[in-house]
């Protein structure tokens, strides 16, 4: 069976004639899949072609009746986020902090018309790695060049443990939640932290925020040697509130902090988890952690 790829890229033609011949290779790449001639209207009146939308760099296909990253392009927001690789599943879209719309059922014409979007736009992915489990990535929409001749860097699609904040990790000040009482990171110095970024609009925190309470409560080993701090990123704090309080989710120490808060921390993926040493330095960062490679990594910290 053919498969059909296509880009989220925006045009940015030199010249009329070079724009007019991209239009046109859209209208061809599109046909094979659509089936009404107001659909066919409707997909070319929305082509990259306008100057008002954009996209992040990443090029699809589909596998399975899913959404697939067939490739990413150089110096896009896609590459330059570390946290989306080739062969990955593209599971929803999000505008900004909206809920997630799933793509499953989507064409690809759909998924990539949901991708593109205003420039400069916000927007979040739920991304899915074999092996890994599900995380949302933050990305800004750009316009990109499809008259770039520069070949597709192959080292930005492999996985990387993404950027971690300075060595010493920023401080942070944050509210205790449910009380509100004034709490900041700096206080637990000299112990083991763990923290763990979160929001409630983000589908995979949930799981995350769940795995984390049973660990705090069936890990003899870490219990009481190690502080479990969540700190939500939710614009306001009574979101989170409510969700800690439905979900029971009280074996952590659970905070909320203000965005400008959070901004020297350069959060790029939800849920990401932090392991801090009782220095004060940031072992590891990453939006992509499992349970095994948190005990691993704080398991050396307890013999010293």
């Amino acid at each position: 069976m053919k498969t059909e790829t296509f880009t989220d890229r925006e045009t940015n033609s030199a010249t009329g004639r070079s724009s007019h011949a991209r239009k046109i290779l859209w209208m061809l790449a599109l046909i094979p899949i659509i089936h009404a001639s107001a659909a066919f209207a409707q997909v070319t009146l929305s082509s990259p072609a306008s100057d008002k939308t954009a996209g992040v760099g990443i090029i699809v296909n589909s596998q399975a009746g899913g959404v697939i990253v067939a490739d990413l392009l150089p110096n896009s927001p896609a590459a330059a986020s570390k946290l989306i690789h080739k062969g990955d599943s593209i599971l929803a879209v999000a505008e900004g902090e909206e809920p997630s719309q799933s793509l499953g059922g989507k064409t690809l014409t759909e998924a990539v018309d949901m991708i593109r979007g205003s420039i400069g736009s916000n927007m979040r992915l739920t991304v899915a790695s074999d092996g890994a489990d599900e995380r949302e990535v933050f990305l800004k929409r750009e316009r990109l060049n499809l008259d770039s001749e520069t070949p597709f860097d192959d080292d930005a699609a492999q996985p990387e443990v993404p950027p971690t904040p300075a060595p010493a990790s920023p401080g942070l000040v944050f509210e205790r939640l449910p009380g509100g009482e004034p709490d900041k990171l700096s206080n637990y110095r000299g112990k083991i932290v763990v923290l763990e970024i979160w929001a409630t609009w983000c589908g995979p925190c949930q799981g995350a925020m769940a795995d984390l309470q049973r660990t705090v409560a069936q890990s003899n080993e870490l219990r009481g040697k190690v502080t479990f701090v969540t700190v939500s990123m939710d614009r306001r704090k009574e979101a989170p509130m409510a969700r800690l309080k439905e979900k029971g989710w009280t074996d952590t120490l659970n905070g909320w902090a203000a965005h400008a808060a959070l901004e020297p921390w350069k959060i790029q993926g939800l849920p990401t988890t932090y392991v801090i040493d009782a220095d004060g330095q940031i072992i590891a960062g990453n939006p992509q952690m499992t349970q095994q490679m948190l005990e691993e990594l704080i398991k050396p910290l307890l013999k010293n």
